[in-house]
């Protein structure tokens, strides 16, 4: 796409008046309103070529764009702007949604070798509580999520649309760890499940970032597998039930060993987040 653009993207996108993407560096001779200023996003681009092929009867798409964003020093400009450069992913139809892209994420994100971690995103164009700001080493390098149906609207679609953008300069410079091998266990491993209540506004992501950071024994990963809300659980609660799994690289585990780890487990989520085990 395009690195020219709309000065109506920011509005489109809902980005606030203060906001430092909404300053944009403009073309003296342009070829016209709609490619008169230089973008400071790749989402924007990303909707307007999703929601192209939704209005053509294409089903679905799954696209990714690597390009160059444009951010003014100081205006009126009096030196070259800063370029960086982003990743943007997008993509709608029957497969797709929050968990299908952040899968593809974590992908990337798994072959850099880095651990991310997703927090609740207050950004406008994304749907609340479906969306999320993606966090490495404690920075913030960008967003993923599913478009407002506002904001999808705007843009003239009626599907579902799902995007996600990396600031790649930021995440290249966390990515300072080498790679480490460990020997693979000749013992099966142990899976075993868990299921807390929890206060609506307590984030998964938090409760297993605080497992994996606990130093539990002979714990290989942890992962969220379900979110339930209804009456079971009562209003303003949430059912949360994660899968953990063991393995020893020198001996199976025993039954009172796996005990004994999931009991510190549920200790660590009752004490950080009030969790109590699902009857």
């Amino acid at each position: 796409t395009y690195s020219f653009t709309s000065p109506v993207f920011a509005d489109r996108l809902r980005i606030p008046a203060d906001s430092e993407l909404k300053r944009t560096v403009e073309l003296v001779n342009p070829l016209g309103e709609a490619l008169s200023v230089m973008r400071t996003v790749l989402t924007h681009s990303m909707l307007e070529v999703l929601a192209y092929n939704a209005a053509h009867f294409n089903k679905s798409a799954s696209l990714f764009e690597i390009a160059k964003t444009y951010h003014p020093k100081s205006l009126p400009l009096t030196e070259l702007p800063e370029e960086k450069e982003k990743l943007v992913i997008g993509m709608y139809g029957a497969d797709a949604d929050y968990f299908a892209l952040k899968g593809v994420l974590d992908g990337l994100f798994r072959a850099l070798r880095v651990e991310p971690r997703y927090t609740r995103s207050s950004l406008a164009f994304l749907h609340p509580g479906r969306g999320a700001d993606i966090e490495v080493k404690g920075s913030v390098i960008g967003y993923a999520g599913e478009i407002h149906p506002d904001v999808a609207s705007e843009y003239g679609a009626d599907v579902r649309l799902y995007a996600a953008e990396l600031d790649l300069d930021a995440l290249a410079k966390l990515c300072t760890a080498g790679a480490r091998f460990k020997e693979f266990s000749k013992y099966p491993p142990v899976e075993r499940d868990l299921a807390v209540v929890v206060s609506d506004d307590v984030q998964a992501g938090d409760m297993i970032a605080a497992v994996k950071e606990a130093g539990i024994a002979d714990m290989t990963d942890a992962e969220v597998f379900d979110v339930y809300r209804g009456a079971q659980v009562g209003e303003g609660m949430k059912s949360i039930a994660m899968n953990f799994s063991f393995a020893s690289p020198v001996r199976t585990l025993t039954d009172d060993e796996i005990a004994s780890e999931m009991a510190k487990i549920l200790a660590l989520l009752e004490e950080k987040f009030d969790a109590k085990i699902r009857a």
